[in-house]
Formats: structure tokens, C-alpha cells, sequence
């Protein structure tokens, strides 16, 4: 495994790859992306599409894409922490785009730039704060130039990664404490009169 990563530009995707996940999205940029030596894909988990996946993988015979079983979540975070982007995805749903899984968080965490296949609330925080961008689901071409963009660009790769450490600490679960406590302490301070 860690010949296959050692030096490259590691997108990784892990969790479910169900129905609704998409995950055989990847499979695509994958293979638009495969002239490109230093650019990898690498998915984590399980899923009723994991299969399908494989297949695709094995029939393409694209080797800068895998797929490993699940593991625990420490194992997962220390993958993913040597990773040098995130991605999530979801299929082409409206309903899907105001999409708010935990690994955005935990991506986060390891300061690793964000890209994702849908637009909503992520897509507009990752945008305003530089950490990762959004795409709409059918901007193959755009998700891939973007992931090739930063995998080519060590300085705006580290403006990125940059900008999602900042975003971390706003969803530092601490400060968010603080700020609920500040704002319920705050309420209870002003006179009941005043909150007619």
C-alpha cells in the first residue's frame, strides 16, 4: 500500500459506498485522470456498490484507484491522515445536496482540502473559507481539474490545507460549547420583558 501512495496526490473516500454514496463516481475521475502519474484514488469501506466497483476497476484496468475493506476508526483516521484530499459524494439527487456527513468533520481534523460532487451548505463553507470546493454532480471535468489543480500546485495545495485547519477549529466541539453556553448565559442575563 504504501508503495502505491508514497509520493502521490492521495484523494480519499472512506465510508459507505451505497445507493446513495455514489462512490463508482470516483471510478470515472479515476479514469479521466489516469494520464496523470501522482494522482491517486483510494475508497475505504463497504457498501452494496463496493463490488460493482471493484469490477469497474479490474475492467478498466486503472491502477491508480483502490479499494480497501473497512477498518476502525483510529485506522481509518491515520489513512486518512496521510491522505492530501477528501472527498465526498453523493448520487445526482436533489434531496442528497444539503448533504452533512461526519467525515467532513473528520477531514477537517486532518486538514485536508475538501472536494465533493454537490453543492449545499459544505460547498459553500469549503468555497467562503478556501478550504475545498463544490461541484454539481454532472462537473466531472471541473471535480477532476480541481483535484489535479491542487495535486500540481504545492502552494495553493497549502493555502487549502491551511484553510481547512482554520475551518477544524471553528467546529472545534469546545468552542462550539462555549459559544452555546456564552449565548444561553447571555439570554438568561436580559430581563424576561425584554425578550417579549
Amino acid at each position: 500500500m504504501s508503495r502505491w501512495t508514497d509520493g502521490r496526490f492521495v484523494v480519499v473516500h472512506p465510508g459507505t459506498m451505497g445507493l446513495v454514496n455514489g462512490a463508482g463516481y470516483l471510478v470515472t475521475c479515476a479514469e479521466r485522470l489516469q494520464h496523470n502519474e501522482a494522482i491517486r484514488f483510494l475508497l475505504i469501506g463497504e457498501g452494496s456498490e463496493k463490488r460493482e466497483i471493484q469490477a469497474q476497476i479490474e475492467a478498466k484496468k486503472l491502477t491508480n484507484i483502490r479499494v480497501l475493506d473497512a477498518k476502525a476508526k483510529k485506522e481509518t483516521l491515520q489513512i486518512v491522515s496521510g491522505c492530501q484530499m477528501g472527498t465526498m459524494l453523493v448520487t445526482d439527487e436533489p434531496i442528497l445536496q444539503d448533504n452533512s456527513a461526519n467525515k467532513f468533520f473528520d477531514f477537517l481534523a486532518c486538514g485536508l482540502p475538501i472536494v465533493l460532487n454537490y453543492r449545499g451548505w459544505q460547498k459553500q463553507v469549503l468555497e467562503e473559507s478556501g478550504a475545498g470546493k463544490g461541484f454539481a454532480h454532472r462537473d466531472v471535468e471541473g471535480y477532476c481539474a480541481f483535484v489535479e489543480g491542487l495535486a500540481t500546485d504545492r502552494d495553493s495545495w497549502h493555502q487549502a490545507h491551511q484553510a481547512s485547519q482554520q475551518l477544524a477549529e471553528k467546529y472545534d466541539v469546545n468552542r462550539v460549547a462555549d459559544r452555546i453556553w456564552h449565548a444561553i448565559t447571555n439570554v438568561r442575563s436580559v430581563p424576561v420583558e425584554a425578550l417579549d
